[in-house]
């Protein structure tokens, strides 16, 4: 039996995470997308995608980011706009498929 994907964990140390997550979507948006394949493809209700760690004045801060059923198409929609302003035709594909997964199911 296959592990439960349990997210990648990233540490940053002092980096205030919200600065650094606007200014890493290529890190975050290929972890999103992979996460909606496997919630997809694996029929989960909810997947750890990423988990970022940083340690201020000695205390640590985590931050998780879900992919969920019910916000999947909000995901792959950002995801896309983001894939095609960037030029990451590989991420299109992965999205497109998923898009194409998704309205395979809407119609059985």
């Amino acid at each position: 039996m296959d592990e439960p994907r349990r997210g990648t964990k990233i540490y940053i140390g002092d980096q205030d995470i919200y600065l650094w997550m606007h200014g890493n979507p290529q890190t975050i948006w290929p972890e999103l997308i992979t996460a909606a394949e496997e919630l997809l493809y694996n029929d989960e209700d909810e997947i750890l995608a990423l988990q970022i760690e940083n340690r201020i004045k000695n205390k640590k801060n985590l931050f998780d980011l879900f992919v969920t059923k019910s916000e999947v198409n909000d995901t792959l929609s950002k995801a896309m706009a983001w894939a095609e302003e960037e030029e990451e035709y590989e991420l299109c594909q992965r999205v497109k498929n998923l898009e194409d997964f998704l309205v395979k199911q809407n119609t059985f």
